[in-house]
């Protein structure tokens, strides 16, 4: 991974622009960052989905294809609103590459903004961490329940409920 510290969050950020405090993580579409963003004075999770593959880069099809669901994914995310369950998307950003702009592929990355949840991990980690009492799992079932009603209810006429609804993406806080 990247090294811990990127930016220290006490700097002098006169832009507005979020700074980017530490690495927190690798998914299978890219990397996740706890960033400070002056403005709004809170810390973000930023959310770099990369568009190439671990092992080479991905062809054009693979691309839109990835760009695609990522923005799909992030503009309802966006529509949802706030809920206690489900990590508010601040904002995205696709950033081209500056090396080739009269490009049509897409190349670059895009970044998505959210709530940073202090103390947050991942369910499947917060399981092989603790034993867990039946009435933690039932809370924690109930309210992941709770998350996926509530988007539910806002996209009735949608076919999915969530597209990777899976303990690495349940984030839990865990002590």
């Amino acid at each position: 991974p990247p090294m811990t510290l990127i930016k220290d969050r006490h700097e002098e950020n006169h832009s507005g622009t979020r700074c980017i405090i530490k690495y927190i993580d690798r998914g299978t579409f890219g990397e996740v960052y706890e960033a400070y963003y002056p403005r709004a004075r809170r810390s973000e999770a930023v959310k770099v989905v990369r568009f190439v593959r671990r092992n080479g880069p991905l062809d054009d099809a693979e691309r839109i294809e990835r760009l695609r669901s990522q923005l799909d994914e992030a503009e309802i995310m966006l529509k949802l609103g706030l809920h206690p369950n489900i990590v508010a998307i601040r904002g995205i950003c696709l950033q081209r590459n500056m090396q080739d702009l009269s490009s049509e592929a897409v190349d670059g990355n895009l970044s998505v903004f959210m709530d940073f949840i202090e103390g947050g991990m991942p369910l499947s980690r917060c399981i092989e961490k603790l034993a867990m009492k039946i009435e933690t799992k039932m809370n924690l079932a109930l309210g992941m329940a709770q998350g996926l009603a509530h988007i539910r209810l806002c996209f009735p006429n949608y076919k999915f409920t969530h597209w990777d609804f899976k303990p690495d993406n349940v984030l839990v806080e865990c002590s």
